[in-house]
């Protein structure tokens, strides 16, 4: 590791990269030109940093690949006071560089990838581009300005265009975005090519920072996907393709419904049966489990009555309680009829399994009132349409819902845009 002397504070240096071509130094904020191998000042860059959260030389291992820190940078919008943070991390298996981008709270790692994978962008060219392909996926132009450095700290291990604006362009597919920089060198301009990768702060902590906070989020980054990338319309065509399933799976299982009678009994309910347990006969529910359909059907009049059934396997004596109450009243008030409520009551059961039951009813009715007659008839492996209908609800709603909240914050990402016709 090269230790040098900085010529303007005397403080060390130690280069961590072996081509690094200018260093800005931490301490006097003096930029050293590095390509004749010494330093020699030839800058400055003192004006305002904005506050730099991962300090040189930390060493962090990022999806997989393990980096060290060797530089911040601060680039301003020109004509403008927004700006963002990079930091210049060197992979430390094969000094390849990539970048962490910062801007209100949202982070993204860069890497530089080759102009040749766009040979429809050049400086003729470049302002007029509103998409680009990039590996099968379009890239739609987000903004278009121009930017300047205010900050150097560490080792820039390539060209840097420093003292000059740089003109720049941002294609956005969340969670990628693809942007393109054009300078000017010696008289030509040089454009250079990044694809970035929205990353979440978590990661970025985990990183670097395990015992700093970091600053929260802003609005909707350019590159910012939905949801940890859950992709709404997808979400809506798989919804879609799950309700044509239940269609057809109900279709399939009603049609294959035996709807068989296994029991019909009667209970007498008055003061005399309340709060004692009467039984019905013995049934049997055979071949699969399925459900089962209970109907009470009562001669109530002015009247209401409750009936808990409880379904008694003979053989495990698991039991399942179904709990039933009727009321139904009628009358005539000013030469009109009314009524209300009802004498019927229907119960579906889920999962009956096979074997041998009965019921034990719990009665109640209205006290010294007349006897009220319960006829209880259970039917085995019934057609029905809840399941389906209930997942059916679910996922369509859940698809609506992220449709519109993703239209939401699409509307809110393109706020921040300068692009005016996508507004």
């Amino acid at each position: 590791m090269p230790h040098f002397t900085c010529p303007a504070c005397k403080v060390g240096i130690d280069l961590q990269h072996p081509d690094t071509r200018l260093y800005g130094c931490p301490k006097c904020g003096a930029l050293l030109d590095f390509s004749s191998g010494f330093p020699n000042k030839v800058d400055k860059l003192d004006k305002a940093r904005i506050s730099q959260l991962i300090p040189l030389g930390t060493v962090g291992v990022l999806r997989g690949l393990e980096y060290t820190v060797i530089a911040y940078t601060k680039r301003i919008v020109d004509h403008s006071s927004a700006y963002w943070a990079e930091y210049v991390l060197m992979n430390n298996a094969d000094r390849s560089i990539r970048f962490l981008s910062a801007s209100d709270g949202h982070w993204l790692l860069v890497e530089n990838i080759p102009m040749e994978d766009f040979p429809e962008v050049t400086t003729s060219s470049f302002e007029t581009k509103t998409e680009v392909k990039y590996e099968a996926k379009t890239f739609e132009l987000f903004s278009r300005f121009s930017g300047h450095y205010t900050c150097i700290i560490g080792e820039i291990p390539w060209e840097l265009n420093y003292k000059q604006s740089t003109r720049c362009l941002e294609f956005i597919n969340p969670p990628q975005m693809i942007s393109f920089e054009m300078d000017q060198r010696q008289g030509r301009h040089e454009i250079n090519a990044f694809r970035g990768i929205y990353i979440y702060p978590k990661e970025v902590k985990k990183a670097f920072l395990k015992d700093k906070a970091l600053p929260p989020r802003i609005g909707i980054a350019p590159a910012q996907p939905f949801l940890r990338g859950l992709r709404p319309n997808q979400f809506g065509i798989a919804a879609f393709v799950f309700c044509l399933v239940a269609l057809f799976s109900f279709l399939y299982n009603n049609s294959h419904r035996q709807n068989k009678l296994i029991m019909q009994d009667s209970f007498y309910i008055n003061d005399s049966t309340v709060n004692k347990p009467l039984l019905s006969p013995s049934f049997r529910f055979d071949d699969k489990v399925t459900n089962i359909e209970v109907q009470v059907n009562t001669d109530l009049t002015n009247n209401w009555c409750a009936l808990d059934l409880t379904l008694v396997n003979e053989v495990t004596g698991e039991e399942r309680t179904i709990p039933l109450e009727t009321a139904y009243y009628r009358g005539v008030e000013d030469g009109e009829s009314w009524s209300e409520g009802d004498y019927k009551q229907t119960a579906f059961v889920c999962s009956v399994t096979p074997g041998q039951y009965h019921f034990v009813a719990t009665t109640a009715t209205e006290k010294a009132g007349p006897t009220v007659r319960a006829d209880v008839t259970v039917f085995w492996d019934v057609p029905t349409v809840w399941n389906e209908v209930i997942l059916c609800l679910l996922f369509g709603g859940a698809a609506l819902v992220f449709m519109k909240w993703q239209q939401i914050r699409e509307d809110e990402r393109w706020e921040n845009s300068d692009i005016t016709y996508r507004k």
